[in-house]
Protein backbone atom coordinates (compact mmCIF):
# COMPACT_ATOMS: atom_id res chain seq x y z
CA UNK A 1 0.00 0.00 0.00
CA UNK A 2 3.23 2.43 -0.46
CA UNK A 3 1.63 3.75 -3.23
CA UNK A 4 -1.87 4.86 -1.30
CA UNK A 5 0.69 6.93 0.96
CA UNK A 6 2.67 8.13 -2.17
CA UNK A 7 -0.97 9.19 -3.43
CA UNK A 8 -2.36 10.92 -0.56
CA UNK A 9 0.66 13.33 0.71
CA UNK A 10 1.13 14.02 -2.92
CA UNK A 11 -2.75 15.41 -3.24
CA UNK A 12 -2.24 17.17 -0.13
CA UNK A 13 0.78 18.50 -1.05
CA UNK A 14 -0.56 19.91 -4.42
CA UNK A 15 -3.40 21.17 -2.42
CA UNK A 16 -0.86 23.47 -0.34
CA UNK A 17 0.68 24.34 -3.44
CA UNK A 18 -2.44 25.80 -4.84
CA UNK A 19 -2.85 27.93 -1.62
CA UNK A 20 -2.15 31.54 -2.69
CA UNK A 21 -1.37 32.59 0.81
CA UNK A 22 1.37 30.97 2.93
CA UNK A 23 0.99 30.46 7.11
CA UNK A 24 3.20 33.50 7.49
CA UNK A 25 0.91 35.28 5.58
CA UNK A 26 -2.39 33.95 7.11
CA UNK A 27 -1.11 34.42 10.57
CA UNK A 28 -0.82 38.29 10.34
CA UNK A 29 -4.62 38.47 9.49
CA UNK A 30 -6.61 39.65 12.47
CA UNK A 31 -9.21 42.28 13.96
CA UNK A 32 -7.40 44.08 16.61
CA UNK A 33 -8.06 47.05 17.36
CA UNK A 34 -5.60 49.16 19.25
CA UNK A 35 -6.39 51.14 22.48
CA UNK A 36 -9.15 53.77 22.17
CA UNK A 37 -9.55 52.91 18.75
CA UNK A 38 -11.95 55.18 16.15
CA UNK A 39 -13.53 55.13 13.16
CA UNK A 40 -13.32 58.13 11.20
CA UNK A 41 -17.14 58.82 10.95
CA UNK A 42 -16.02 61.95 8.14
CA UNK A 43 -14.74 58.29 5.67
CA UNK A 44 -16.88 58.83 2.47
CA UNK A 45 -18.14 55.93 -0.14
CA UNK A 46 -21.21 55.67 -2.77
CA UNK A 47 -23.67 53.41 -1.49
CA UNK A 48 -24.98 50.59 -3.91
CA UNK A 49 -27.43 52.92 -5.22
CA UNK A 50 -24.40 55.39 -6.02
CA UNK A 51 -25.66 58.02 -3.10
CA UNK A 52 -22.35 59.29 -1.59
CA UNK A 53 -22.26 59.07 1.91
CA UNK A 54 -20.58 59.85 5.00
CA UNK A 55 -20.32 57.38 7.97
CA UNK A 56 -21.43 60.52 10.03
CA UNK A 57 -24.39 61.06 7.88
CA UNK A 58 -25.52 57.10 7.86
CA UNK A 59 -25.19 56.84 11.62
CA UNK A 60 -27.16 59.90 12.50
CA UNK A 61 -26.65 59.46 15.71
CA UNK A 62 -26.69 56.04 16.20
CA UNK A 63 -24.37 53.30 17.32
CA UNK A 64 -23.93 50.52 14.21
CA UNK A 65 -23.01 47.43 13.82
CA UNK A 66 -19.82 47.55 11.31
CA UNK A 67 -18.18 44.80 9.17
CA UNK A 68 -16.13 43.87 6.33
CA UNK A 69 -17.16 41.77 4.00
CA UNK A 70 -16.03 40.39 0.00
CA UNK A 71 -19.71 41.10 -1.76
CA UNK A 72 -18.05 38.02 -4.24
CA UNK A 73 -17.13 35.70 -1.55
CA UNK A 74 -18.47 32.29 -1.55
CA UNK A 75 -17.28 31.41 1.97
CA UNK A 76 -18.14 32.49 4.99
CA UNK A 77 -19.20 36.70 4.45
CA UNK A 78 -22.61 35.96 3.55
CA UNK A 79 -23.12 33.63 6.61
CA UNK A 80 -21.78 36.25 9.13
CA UNK A 81 -24.44 38.65 8.19
CA UNK A 82 -27.25 36.06 8.18
CA UNK A 83 -26.20 35.08 11.74
CA UNK A 84 -25.58 38.75 12.62
CA UNK A 85 -29.65 39.77 11.73
CA UNK A 86 -30.68 36.60 13.29
CA UNK A 87 -28.83 37.45 16.68
CA UNK A 88 -30.79 41.12 15.95
CA UNK A 89 -34.27 40.03 15.02
CA UNK A 90 -33.76 38.00 18.60
CA UNK A 91 -32.72 40.80 20.46
CA UNK A 92 -34.47 43.92 22.58
CA UNK A 93 -33.31 46.25 20.31
CA UNK A 94 -35.22 48.04 17.13
CA UNK A 95 -34.18 48.72 14.03
CA UNK A 96 -34.77 52.29 14.33
CA UNK A 97 -32.23 52.19 17.29
CA UNK A 98 -29.04 51.56 15.29
CA UNK A 99 -27.41 50.46 11.76
CA UNK A 100 -25.66 47.79 10.26
CA UNK A 101 -22.48 49.37 7.91
CA UNK A 102 -20.74 47.02 5.95
CA UNK A 103 -17.62 47.87 3.79
CA UNK A 104 -16.74 46.26 0.68
CA UNK A 105 -13.17 44.45 0.68
CA UNK A 106 -12.67 43.96 -3.32
CA UNK A 107 -12.83 47.59 -5.18
CA UNK A 108 -13.53 45.86 -8.34
CA UNK A 109 -17.14 44.50 -6.39
CA UNK A 110 -20.38 45.94 -8.30
CA UNK A 111 -22.86 47.83 -6.40
CA UNK A 112 -24.70 45.07 -8.26
CA UNK A 113 -22.95 42.28 -6.38
CA UNK A 114 -23.59 44.68 -3.09
CA UNK A 115 -27.07 44.81 -3.65
CA UNK A 116 -27.52 40.97 -3.64
CA UNK A 117 -25.97 40.00 -0.98
CA UNK A 118 -27.98 42.62 1.61
CA UNK A 119 -31.20 41.01 -0.50
CA UNK A 120 -29.45 37.37 0.53
CA UNK A 121 -28.36 38.08 4.05
CA UNK A 122 -29.97 40.61 5.73
CA UNK A 123 -33.38 39.93 7.23
CA UNK A 124 -36.09 42.31 5.28
CA UNK A 125 -37.23 44.04 8.74
CA UNK A 126 -33.53 44.93 8.84
CA UNK A 127 -32.88 45.97 5.93
CA UNK A 128 -34.20 49.67 5.68
CA UNK A 129 -31.04 49.54 8.82
CA UNK A 130 -28.67 48.58 6.65
CA UNK A 131 -26.32 50.58 4.19
CA UNK A 132 -23.60 48.65 2.11
CA UNK A 133 -20.72 50.56 1.11
CA UNK A 134 -18.50 50.30 -2.14
CA UNK A 135 -15.00 52.02 -1.01
CA UNK A 136 -12.33 53.40 -2.80
CA UNK A 137 -8.96 51.67 -2.19
CA UNK A 138 -7.35 54.63 -0.30
CA UNK A 139 -10.36 54.99 2.41
CA UNK A 140 -10.71 51.11 2.91
CA UNK A 141 -7.35 51.48 4.18
CA UNK A 142 -7.68 54.52 5.99
CA UNK A 143 -10.71 52.11 7.47
CA UNK A 144 -8.99 48.85 8.19
CA UNK A 145 -5.85 50.58 9.54
CA UNK A 146 -8.11 52.78 12.45
CA UNK A 147 -10.02 49.48 13.37
CA UNK A 148 -6.99 47.31 13.50
CA UNK A 149 -8.42 45.04 10.63
CA UNK A 150 -5.68 43.15 8.70
CA UNK A 151 -6.29 40.97 5.61
CA UNK A 152 -4.36 39.26 2.44
CA UNK A 153 -5.03 39.08 -0.82
CA UNK A 154 -5.09 35.78 -2.99
CA UNK A 155 -4.60 37.08 -6.14
CA UNK A 156 -4.93 33.31 -7.58
CA UNK A 157 -8.21 33.06 -6.45
CA UNK A 158 -9.10 36.26 -6.07
CA UNK A 159 -10.20 35.89 -2.74
CA UNK A 160 -9.80 37.49 0.53
CA UNK A 161 -8.07 35.98 3.81
CA UNK A 162 -10.17 38.41 6.20
CA UNK A 163 -11.07 37.94 9.90
CA UNK A 164 -14.88 37.57 10.53
CA UNK A 165 -15.89 40.44 12.56
CA UNK A 166 -18.40 42.50 13.99
CA UNK A 167 -17.62 45.73 15.03
CA UNK A 168 -19.85 47.62 17.66
CA UNK A 169 -19.09 51.33 17.38
CA UNK A 170 -20.64 54.09 18.58
CA UNK A 171 -22.34 56.99 17.51
CA UNK A 172 -18.81 58.84 17.15
CA UNK A 173 -17.33 55.94 15.87
CA UNK A 174 -15.43 54.89 18.81
CA UNK A 175 -15.04 50.83 18.91
CA UNK A 176 -17.07 49.53 21.66
CA UNK A 177 -16.58 45.78 20.97
CA UNK A 178 -15.74 43.56 18.78
CA UNK A 179 -17.92 40.37 18.17
CA UNK A 180 -17.45 36.87 16.12
CA UNK A 181 -20.42 36.48 13.72
CA UNK A 182 -20.70 32.56 14.85
CA UNK A 183 -21.05 32.88 18.90
CA UNK A 184 -23.52 36.18 18.85
CA UNK A 185 -26.40 35.61 21.21
CA UNK A 186 -29.09 38.64 21.96
CA UNK A 187 -27.55 39.21 25.20
CA UNK A 188 -24.23 39.94 23.24
CA UNK A 189 -25.92 42.64 20.94
CA UNK A 190 -28.05 44.08 23.47
CA UNK A 191 -24.49 44.61 25.39
CA UNK A 192 -22.76 45.28 22.63
CA UNK A 193 -22.86 49.63 22.60
CA UNK A 194 -21.71 49.37 26.97
CA UNK A 195 -19.18 51.33 27.80
CA UNK A 196 -16.22 50.93 25.90
CA UNK A 197 -14.62 48.15 27.38
CA UNK A 198 -10.12 47.89 28.47
CA UNK A 199 -8.29 47.32 25.88
CA UNK A 200 -7.33 43.63 27.32
CA UNK A 201 -10.78 42.36 26.40
CA UNK A 202 -10.10 43.55 22.39
CA UNK A 203 -9.53 39.99 21.76
CA UNK A 204 -7.87 38.80 18.12
CA UNK A 205 -10.29 37.67 16.18
CA UNK A 206 -8.87 35.13 13.87
CA UNK A 207 -11.46 33.15 12.56
CA UNK A 208 -10.69 33.34 8.96
CA UNK A 209 -13.23 33.71 5.82
CA UNK A 210 -11.31 32.11 2.92
CA UNK A 211 -11.99 28.78 2.68
CA UNK A 212 -12.63 28.08 6.60
CA UNK A 213 -14.67 25.64 8.13
CA UNK A 214 -15.42 27.12 11.50
CA UNK A 215 -16.87 24.06 12.89
CA UNK A 216 -13.46 21.91 12.51
CA UNK A 217 -11.13 24.85 12.08
CA UNK A 218 -9.61 23.75 8.97
CA UNK A 219 -9.64 24.87 5.57
CA UNK A 220 -12.74 23.40 3.31
CA UNK A 221 -11.43 22.90 0.20
CA UNK A 222 -8.86 20.58 2.30
CA UNK A 223 -11.37 18.97 3.30
CA UNK A 224 -13.60 18.39 0.61
CA UNK A 225 -10.12 17.01 -1.22
CA UNK A 226 -9.20 14.76 1.53
CA UNK A 227 -12.62 13.29 1.10
CA UNK A 228 -12.06 12.99 -2.17
CA UNK A 229 -8.88 10.91 -1.81
CA UNK A 230 -10.60 8.61 0.82
CA UNK A 231 -13.46 7.81 -1.12
CA UNK A 232 -11.16 6.97 -3.89
CA UNK A 233 -9.22 4.70 -1.53
CA UNK A 234 -11.89 2.98 0.04
CA UNK A 235 -12.92 1.96 -3.72
CA UNK A 236 -9.53 0.67 -4.44
CA UNK A 237 -9.30 -1.19 -1.06
CA UNK A 238 -12.94 -2.57 -1.47
CA UNK A 239 -11.82 -3.49 -5.64
CA UNK A 240 -8.69 -5.32 -4.04
CA UNK A 241 -10.28 -6.92 -1.25
CA UNK A 242 -13.17 -8.45 -4.20
CA UNK A 243 -9.64 -9.85 -6.43
CA UNK A 244 -8.51 -11.33 -3.31
CA UNK A 245 -11.82 -13.32 -2.76
CA UNK A 246 -11.93 -14.28 -6.12
CA UNK A 247 -8.58 -15.83 -6.17
CA UNK A 248 -9.48 -17.60 -2.71
CA UNK A 249 -12.29 -18.56 -4.01
CA UNK A 250 -10.32 -20.60 -6.99
CA UNK A 251 -8.58 -21.90 -5.26
CA UNK A 252 -10.48 -23.75 -3.38
CA UNK A 253 -12.11 -25.33 -6.30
Amino acid sequence: MRWVAVLLIGCLWANEAQAGLTQAELAGVAASPPPNARLDIGLVAPDTGGAIRTIRSILDGRPAFFTFVDYTCTTLCGTSLALLGGALERSALTPASYRIVVMGLDPKDSPQAAAAMAERDIPDRLRAAAVFLLPDRDTLARATALLGFRYAYDAASDQFAHPSAIYAIGPDGSVRSVLSPFALTAGDIESAFATPRAASLYERVRLLCYGFDPLHGVNTVRIAIILQIAGALTVALLASALVVMIRKARRTR
